[in-house]
């Protein structure tokens, strides 16, 4: 880590230089001068910019943005996980070579059985209960992403609304 020094320019304003400057030349932001940096042993006279002095190049407007990014990344990454492990229907499950192999081998009594319950109305498949209780438990899940996607939305809002600081020289 370099150390930063205020280097005074004619027009009085202080340009932070950092120690990897020592004997080139930088411009003045304010009145466009050049000015001459010392060497590091002239460097080391002027006055210290102290860590407290220093900021982070990120304000708060940039930390909450981030913030809201990362929230709504997750809220897509658990919605795409949720949708790819979505669980399938039993009766998609019942190929056409399974069905075939069902109904060949019906004698007459259970043909006969089998018209009976359709006609009274369609049964569920084998394990449909649990077909249903998976759905349900994904769907929570999609609108538990549902509500993060919002909160992320907001946090984003919440972080365009923060006014920006200019960033002053000292």
């Amino acid at each position: 880590m370099s150390l930063t020094y205020l280097l005074p320019c004619p027009c009085g304003q202080k340009i932070p230089v950092e120690t990897t400057l020592a004997g080139e030349s930088v411009v003045c932001r304010q009145c466009g001068q050049t000015v001459e940096v010392p060497t590091l042993l002239r460097l080391k006279q002027l006055e210290m910019v102290s860590i407290e002095d220093s900021k982070s190049a990120w304000g708060t407007r940039q930390k909450v943005f981030l913030v809201g990014l990362v929230i709504i990344a997750a809220g897509i990454g658990v919605t795409v996980w949720c949708l790819l492990t979505w669980p399938l229907s039993p009766a998609d499950q019942i190929t056409h070579d399974h069905l075939v192999q069902y109904i060949d081998n019906f004698t007459l009594l259970g043909t006969y059985r089998e018209w009976e319950t359709l006609r009274r109305g369609v049964t569920p498949f084998p394990g449909e209960e649990k077909y249903h209780a998976a759905v349900t438990h994904h769907q929570f899940w999609l609108v538990v992403c549902g509500l993060i996607l919002v909160a992320g939305v907001v946090v984003l809002i919440v972080g365009f609304s923060i006014p920006s600081q200019p960033r002053r020289i000292e």
